[in-house]
């Protein structure tokens, strides 16, 4: 084998492997901070996770197919990378990827304005106020927020 030969195996396998493991790490990484009362559109994300898992198989096929290329059964060695057993699932991997890394990314912009809602300040209600002897302030003794939805959240009358 040359030298081109064996570089040329060697940048396909690190490439198939950086793919395999950045596949992985995003699944990880999506799933470490999943937030299970805030999703919007989550199927977009678990397809997102078969994509990703598509192309973790698709390079580990690849892989297998390097291997079998360098040493094949049958005895007659052809060894290049540009065979389709070793294209096509390259091609798989790849699309997969970026067809996962899309979805991922839609997923999360859709995210955004469901977790980034702004939160007015609450409204107050004051049952009851009592002057102190100095007349300038004023102590609140019952204060509840006011709930949007039924005006009070506690004990209102």
């Amino acid at each position: 084998m040359t030298d081109p030969q064996k570089k040329a195996f060697d940048f396909v396998a690190d490439y198939t492997k950086q793919l395999i493991a950045l596949a992985t790490g995003i699944i990880t990484f999506t799933v470490t901070f999943l937030q299970n009362e805030s999703l919007v559109n989550s199927k977009l994300l678990i397809i997102s996770w078969g994509f990703f898992t598509l192309s973790i198989i698709a390079g580990i096929w690849r892989l297998m197919s390097l291997t079998g290329n360098l040493d094949p059964i049958k005895g007659s060695a052809k060894l290049t990378i540009t065979t389709m057993n070793v294209r096509f699932p390259g091609m798989l991997q790849i699309g997969s990827f970026l067809i996962a890394l899309i979805l991922s990314i839609v997923f999360g912009t859709l995210q955004i304005p469901s977790t980034a809602k702004k939160t007015a300040a609450p409204t107050v209600i004051i049952l009851q106020q009592n002057p102190i002897a100095s007349g300038k302030s004023t102590k609140y003794d019952t204060i509840y927020p006011v709930n949007t939805k039924n005006k009070c959240r506690n004990h209102c009358y």
